[in-house]
């Protein structure tokens, strides 16, 4: 089952009467539940809840260990000031961030060299083309 919620602090209630009902049986046989408040705790709708959850099942189904603790709480920091994040690998973890604007690129930047999640943490500074694909032969 999923529930999606308009902010976090909506999320933690219906995490805790969603847990109370499983425990005293209400829920059937429902196994798994999973809440999604929408990002940053702005309503984005109902269409774009369903593709934000669609992407957080998919997250969570197709690596179910891709995350962790540390990595949940990090994107708890952030959240407020982005549209979205992946873990993207790169050797030894790699978080992709699509900040909402760039007053809150620099806050997140500024909030996590100011207490980085751990002492590996870093930042890489990466530009878009306009132009597309450009192959350089040297």
């Amino acid at each position: 089952m999923i529930v999606t919620a308009s902010n976090e602090t909506q999320a933690r209630a219906y995490e805790s009467q969603l847990k109370v009902r499983q425990d005293i049986g209400l829920l059937g046989s429902i196994r798994n539940v999973m809440v999604v408040p929408d990002p940053g705790g702005k309503r984005i709708g109902s269409g774009g809840s369903t593709l934000y959850c669609l992407i957080e099942v998919l997250n969570r189904q197709l690596d179910p260990n891709s995350s962790n603790d540390e990595i949940e709480s990090l994107f708890e920091r952030v959240r407020p000031f982005i549209f979205g994040a992946k873990l993207l690998g790169g050797g030894g973890g790699f978080m992709l961030v699509i900040c909402k604007s760039v007053q809150d690129a620099r806050s997140v930047q500024e909030m996590l060299e100011a207490n980085p999640p751990n002492e590996r943490a870093k930042f890489f500074d990466f530009d878009i083309s306009n132009e597309g694909l450009t192959v350089t032969v040297c």
